[in-house]
């Protein structure tokens, strides 16, 4: 792999429970400090999650434009490369600035993950994510905003 952030050790570690849910292609690019990660994590492991991340050096970005609740932005800086996490503790998808709409409920995703050994993290079913992407891809294109 090629950077190695504790982060996702420290997650396995303490029992939390999260997926890489979307843009999986993109993990490598992760990891190469070029692209952001967004997983869904357990809302009921929100207060250890924040804590993990502040005590492993991540930083809450925050929008002067528009924040969800329940979507947190993280970065992590080395000497060489940033690292962009998005955090949600409730799967919402949409416009990019709204995400009006909650699929939490459609399903359990955090029961349908694999683990990746090439890069050390959890990753949504394929057939999943593939389900995921057809729904936003829908919602996007069948509103004004997307």
């Amino acid at each position: 792999m090629k950077e190695n952030l504790n982060i996702f050790k420290n997650f396995d570690k303490n029992k939390i429970k999260y997926i890489v849910w979307k843009n999986t292609n993109l993990i490598n690019d992760f990891f190469e400090g070029r692209e952001n990660l967004d997983l869904l994590i357990d809302f009921n492991q929100k207060k250890i999650t924040e804590k993990l991340l502040l005590e492993n050096a991540w930083v809450e970005v925050i929008s002067n434009v528009k924040n969800h609740r329940n979507i947190k932005h993280y970065l992590f800086f080395n000497h060489k490369k940033t690292f962009h996490l998005h955090i949600y503790f409730q799967l919402r998808t949409g416009n990019t600035l709204l995400k009006e709409y909650d699929l939490s409920q459609i399903h359990n995703f955090l029961e349908k993950r694999n683990y990746n050994i090439n890069y050390n993290l959890w990753i949504l079913d394929y057939n999943y994510q593939f389900a995921l992407f057809k729904i936003r891809l829908l919602i996007k294109n069948s509103n004004l905003l997307g």
